[in-house]
């Protein structure tokens, strides 16, 4: 006996039916006259479903063209310096490629409205992986979601009831998690248009929010000099580079040829670590991000191959004995309105934690710890209080 296959309307059996993709690999400019905006374009009018992979390979690529190409096609965009194998970087892609399950997947909510929806994933459910949107929600706090996406010709639909609190501190690593979607998003948007006034200011606002890396952070970039002027090799001095710092050996700035050079260096790490940050799923990754960006050879990794931790989303460098908010290293002009300090382990120290609990693990960190909150700041030192007062606590919340 013979089992008859489903089959569209034009009668194509449903299981022929494949998600179309396509692998992008350079290792260079565009030529020939082509503008990165020309190649944009065009690609969109014959794209059509098309998934687009891309792998720009070495500093020499056009990081934002590699990065447009693949966001644009709903893929990703994978950056391989020289030293890697870019057959292992496409090997592990065509792995996770191999069994897509629904294509076109959409997230809906009934009784309430979602803003700033990221997948980082794109919008395609493989088998053998989860597919995570992160959003900005308002509305009710109860309703239906509705899951639906394509297999083959079939369009399958999802339904579940849900039920969300006005305030939840369990799940307070949720926003966070959106943020780092968010800045990677924003990022990608600076690369293609430029900077606005509108676009730094939220980078750094949910920078300084969620502990997050953000482009707008200085780098420096170590240029190899001759020694001129009997300056003795491995004095750095600051020059400004497309808005950004580079240390410059011997006291001499670079070429132009060299200048190029590191701005195409510095535009392909900054779209790496954007790339790898759209997949950040969970806090240890998000975490990691961020230690990773702290020892990039930027300027906190150089203040001193000093000790650092990532505590809820952040980082806290060792200086003089005391675990400091890094906000408060790249701030220094920053001043509080309210400062509580106590004593370690005491009864205003449970207090504070009680009080404030998104601070509790930092405030374990040691005897002597500094916190920034946005207008308020807390110190844990020998010195400090031992009880504090229900109003002091109350100012210093509401600061936070």
């Amino acid at each position: 006996a013979s089992r008859s296959t489903p089959r569209d309307s034009d009668g194509v059996r449903a299981s022929d039916w494949r998600l179309p993709l396509a692998l992008l690999i350079t290792d260079g400019q565009p030529t020939n006259g082509l503008r990165s905006a020309d190649i944009l374009d065009s690609t969109a009018t014959w794209r059509g479903a098309t998934r687009v992979f891309t792998f720009g390979v070495g500093s020499d690529v056009d990081a934002s063209l590699v990065e447009q190409l693949a966001l644009g096609g709903r893929g990703a965009a994978h950056f391989v310096r020289p030293q890697e194998s870019v057959e292992r970087a496409v090997s592990l892609l065509a792995e996770r490629l191999a069994a897509p399950l629904l294509a076109n997947v959409e997230v809906r909510l009934e009784g309430g409205t979602l803003r700033e929806l990221y997948a980082p994933h794109g919008t395609d459910l493989m088998a053998g992986q989860e597919l995570v949107f992160l959003a900005r929600y308002t509305g009710r706090t109860t309703g239906r979601v509705h899951v639906t996406g394509t297999s083959g010709r079939a369009r399958r639909t999802a339904q579940s009831a849900y039920t969300f609190a006005s305030h939840d501190s369990a799940n307070a690593f949720v926003p966070r998690l959106w943020a780092v979607q968010r800045v990677a998003a924003l990022d990608a948007d600076r690369r293609r248009h430029g900077a606005s006034a509108e676009i730094d200011d939220e980078l750094r606002r949910l920078g300084e929010r969620y502990g997050i890396p953000t482009p707008l952070t200085s780098y420096f970039v170590r240029e190899p000099m001759m020694v001129a002027g009997g300056t003795a090799r491995g004095t750095l001095s600051p020059v400004s580079l497309a808005g950004r710092r580079v240390q410059v050996e011997g006291g001499v700035a670079t070429a132009p040829a060299q200048v190029a050079a590191s701005e195409a260096s510095v535009a392909f790490e900054e779209a790496r670590r954007a790339s790898e940050q759209r997949k950040v799923m969970n806090l240890s990754s998000a975490d990691a991000l961020l230690l990773a960006r702290a020892s990039d050879g930027s300027p906190r990794a150089s203040a001193a191959g000093s000790a650092t931790r990532v505590v809820n989303g952040r980082l806290f460098t060792l200086m003089d004995s005391t675990w400091t908010d890094q906000r408060l290293i790249d701030e220094p002009t920053w001043r509080a309105t309210v400062t509580v300090r106590v004593r370690p382990f005491s009864s205003a120290w449970a207090e504070l934690a009680r009080a404030v609990p998104s601070i509790r693990e930092a405030l374990a960190l040691g005897d002597q710890v500094r916190v920034r909150g946005t207008n308020a700041l807390v110190e844990v030192a020998p010195d400090g209080m031992s009880t504090l007062d229900s109003a002091l606590i109350r100012r210093l919340v509401a600061q936070w």
